[in-house]
């Protein structure tokens, strides 16, 4: 694996994962045995996270700033497999937990819901940047000019008051979400009534980079 790796996205199902290099070359590996089964170029250019792989390893999700398109690749070939266009400049892509659908923030703050089989625009939310969803329950983190858990299922949603400026990574359990944010704490909200439950602060000038 090169040393230029920019950015990693890994199946959630399957041992299979992907590197992208500073610009648009994209390997695809093997975990098990840390061999590389295919490379090819993208469109995905650098900063954001703009890469995702889908649930069976199968596909490959891939954004542009500068093209302001999403594309979708064979993770086996690399072959196009659809391209959406005038999606404004993306600045990240994230699969909802059953793989059906790509969340596509925009530098605009407007978040496109995107058919992962066709690539058609279902919905656009807006005043997001990005979108998460949990496994277990109907709910969504909305993360754009307020930070806000949506829980569907109750019909409630609760703003959490941001403590520094950019949410780094979140994971959601059965009945919690946790988030780390730059510079900042990680905590641990309640999906039932919002309320925190606990909270880890890192030593100072640190902060935790991924939750799984």
């Amino acid at each position: 694996m090169s040393s230029r790796v920019k950015c990693l996205a890994i199946a959630a199902e399957r041992p299979i994962l992907a590197a992208a290099e500073f610009e648009s070359t994209v390997s695809i590996w093997s975990v098990g045995n840390l061999r590389s089964t295919a490379e090819f170029k993208t469109i995905m250019d650098a900063g954001g996270r703009r890469l995702a792989v889908s649930n069976d390893g199968e596909s490959l999700f891939a954004g542009s700033f500068v093209r302001e398109e999403l594309a979708c690749y064979s993770s086996r070939c690399g072959e196009v497999l659809w391209l959406t266009k005038g999606l404004g400049k993306v600045q990240r892509i994230a699969l909802s937990s059953d793989g059906r659908f790509a969340y596509c923030g925009t530098e605009a703050f407007t978040c496109h819901v995107i058919t992962t089989q066709s690539g058609k625009v279902i919905d656009t939310i807006h005043a997001v940047e990005s979108m998460c969803d949990s496994p277990y329950q109907s709910v969504k983190l909305l993360d754009g000019k307020e930070l806000v858990l949506d829980c569907v299922g109750l019909g409630r949603r609760t703003v959490i008051p941001r403590e520094t400026f950019a949410v780094l990574t979140r994971a959601f359990g059965p009945s919690s979400m946790c988030f780390s944010e730059s510079g900042g704490a990680t905590r641990c909200i309640s999906t039932m009534d919002g309320c925190e439950i606990w909270r880890y602060v890192p030593p100072e000038g640190q902060h935790l980079l991924e939750l799984a």
